[in-house]
C-alpha cells in the first residue's frame, strides 16, 4: 500500500538508535502510526515538532504491518 498525503504531526517515540515511531493525523485516513528512519537525527528532529504540517509518503508491504514514512515539511 502506498499513500501520499498532507498530515499534521502529533507525537514521536524513540525506536532503536536513530528511528522514531510517529503519530500523524490525516484528513482522509485519520490517525496513523508510522516508522520514520532517522527520525531522531538532527534533520529528523527539526521536522518532528508537534503541530507541523507535513507531506507524508507512507508505505507498507502487508496489511497489519507498521507503515514506513518519508516526511517533508509543508508548513
Amino acid at each position: 500500500m502506498h499513500l501520499t498525503t498532507a498530515a499534521l504531526f502529533l507525537t514521536a517515540h524513540a525506536h532503536g538508535e536513530h528511528g522514531a515511531v510517529v503519530r500523524l493525523l490525516t484528513e482522509s485516513d485519520g490517525l496513523i502510526a508510522a516508522y520514520v528512519h532517522g527520525g531522531r537525527s538532527r534533520k529528523g528532529k527539526a521536522l518532528l515538532v508537534a503541530g507541523n504540517l507535513l507531506s507524508a509518503r507512507l508505505e507498507r508491504r502487508a496489511e497489519g504491518q507498521l507503515m514506513r514514512a518519508a516526511l517533508e515539511l509543508e508548513t
